[in-house]
């Protein structure tokens, strides 16, 4: 099985520390079990709790998977960017894509589908780069970042949101 080495603190804006520091095992192998986090997670749930939201102006839980699904995939795109050349990339508004996902008109069960799928997609997209490529560093909303270390982001950024839902919503 392929691993892909920890990244060092100078690799990533220490915005993404939290996200980093949850991930203690290899990135692929932790994303291979945030798979199982999320199956998990859906049985907790059922499809009965997707709109709860602990707090007034807090996101539902289908916002939460829903976002947990657009960074995913815009960290993908930022990782193939990088390694195909294209190394200054703009950032995004989190709130503005989940105001606009329509998260809430879907069931929790075709978020957790979705997840899965782009989770299966990312685990492909970094077992097909080379460590060359993984230590390929780019911009992001001018935030210095590598390839390798968007892979602990995309597993510890999963992590961070379900540990989220447990405490903050399911107690």
């Amino acid at each position: 099985m392929k691993t892909i080495s920890r990244p060092a603190t100078e690799e990533y804006s220490s915005y993404f520390q939290q996200y980093i520091d949850i991930t203690p095992e290899d990135a692929l192998e932790a994303m291979e079990i945030t798979l199982t986090e999320a199956e998990d997670l859906f049985e907790l749930l059922g499809d009965d709790k997707g709109l709860l939201c602990y707090a007034p102006g807090k996101w539902t839980i289908n916002e939460i998977i829903a976002h947990v699904i657009d960074c995913e995939r815009i960290f993908n795109y930022r990782a193939l960017s990088f390694t195909r050349g294209d190394l200054n990339l703009p950032g995004f508004d989190h709130d503005v894509f989940a105001k606009h996902s329509r998260a809430n008109e879907r069931s929790t069960a075709s978020l957790i589908d979705e997840l899965l799928l782009v989770r299966q997609a990312t685990i492909a997209l970094f077992n097909s780069f080379n460590t060359e490529q993984l230590n390929i560093a780019g911009k992001a909303n001018n935030n210095a970042i590598t390839v390798r270390a968007l892979a602990y982001l995309i597993a510890g950024h999963q992590r961070h949101h379900f540990n989220v839902i447990k405490e903050k919503y399911l107690k």
